[in-house]
């Protein structure tokens, strides 16, 4: 990934309401989260039921392969981080009540909830919540707020930018490319 794409990522990512508007802003608000994610800072507005769903669904956007996952970097705590700091409460309960909409549809496919779903009815639900997540609340909200914050969460990973995209964002002094 180049600068720019990494910049226009960044931009894209914004469009979640509670973010920063301005790509350098949203760096640095990433920047931030993840320190204090590293740091140590643990869930505060996800609950058990919460983390153990956040946590599939960031793993189900990003998968570990070859490269880290979504796990590997932490992101369902930079989801909890971000919503917990950022989002008004409003916004929050709206994500709330949509991961409960998520698990209350894994009840009605007749598991106890999305994480007790095989991989295959899993992947068939997260494919209608891809197709509603533009949707103003519900499951489609909550799994678009989710992904738009993992995929967030996962490119603004030091990790990530450092071993997987090796992205340099900031350059230390200048270096040409030229003989002189």
């Amino acid at each position: 990934m180049h600068r720019r794409e990494a910049v226009q990522l960044l931009g894209g990512i914004a469009a979640v309401p509670f973010l920063p508007r301005a790509a350098d802003a949203a760096a640095a608000l990433a920047e931030r989260v993840h320190r204090a994610v590293q740091a140590g800072a643990r869930f505060r507005t996800f609950g058990a039921a919460h983390q153990a769903l956040v946590s599939r669904l960031a793993d189900a956007i990003i998968p570990a392969t070859d490269t880290p996952g979504a796990l590997d970097v932490r992101v369902p705590e930079f989801i909890d981080h971000v919503v917990t700091d950022w989002a008004g409460a409003s916004e929050r309960r709206a994500l709330l009540d949509g991961l409960d909409d998520i698990d209350a549809r894994a009840r009605q496919a007749g598991a106890p909830g999305f994480v007790a779903l095989d991989a295959t009815r899993q992947a068939r639900l997260l494919e209608a919540l891809d197709r509603d997540r533009d949707a103003p609340a519900g499951a489609g909200h909550a799994f678009g707020r989710i992904k738009s914050l993992a995929v967030f969460g996962y490119f603004t990973a030091d990790a990530v930018q450092r071993d997987v995209l090796k992205t340099v964002m900031f350059f230390g002094a200048y270096d040409p490319c030229a003989p002189l």
